[in-house]
């Protein structure tokens, strides 16, 4: 059995557009890869768009409607940043902002 609900499957929580909304989130679980060979829209993808076949979700509650559902990673910059975040547990509440291309920030509340 999945975390993530079948009701929720394939509905998601973006990070945000560059100057954009920061978003606030509880984080419910660890990342998750999700193998897509056949449907390449949300994949990260190598140097030259070559599509790697798989992105990451992670369930969270966002905190602006209080819906579980699962935050999309697709960018290798967010990956990498979220990687780097060693304080972070399941059950913080972080926000995150897109201040500028290829600049996230994850902040933990």
């Amino acid at each position: 059995m999945s975390i993530v609900p079948e009701s929720k499957a394939g509905k998601f929580l973006f990070l945000p557009k560059m100057g954009g909304e920061d978003i606030n989130v509880t984080i419910l679980g660890e990342v998750i890869r999700v193998k897509s060979p056949d449907d390449d829209r949300f994949n990260y993808k190598k140097k030259g768009g070559i599509d790697v076949g798989y992105y990451d979700i992670v369930p969270v509650i966002d905190e602006a409607t209080g819906e579980e559902i699962s935050l999309l990673i697709s960018t290798w910059v967010f990956y990498f940043l979220l990687k780097e975040q060693e304080d972070l547990e399941v059950g913080d509440t972080v926000t995150i902002a897109h201040p500028a291309k290829n600049e996230y920030t994850i902040t933990k509340k």
